[in-house]
């Protein structure tokens, strides 16, 4: 789904679960939601790393990201 504002000049859409469907975008913002399940087995770190590098290309490197999360296991090496 995508929603538009400001007369069709910003849009916030939610995206697949696919690293690498999501490499090479240049997002202005980034809301993490649920990390705590964001593990190295359902490629969670890469997903990670995929929106860290994507984040860096931005124009003037000012792309802002939040991560919500409840709790998480110790030890369990989420995001």
């Amino acid at each position: 789904e995508i929603i538009y504002a400001d007369k069709g000049r910003a849009r916030i859409e939610a995206v697949t679960s696919s690293p690498r469907a999501l490499e090479g975008g240049r997002p202005t913002a980034v809301n993490l939601g649920e990390t705590h399940p964001w593990l190295e087995s359902n490629q969670g770190h890469e997903m990670a790393a995929v929106i860290e590098r994507n984040a860096t290309k931005s124009a003037d490197g000012q792309t802002r990201t939040l991560a919500n999360t409840n709790a998480y296991e110790p030890g369990e090496d989420s995001v």
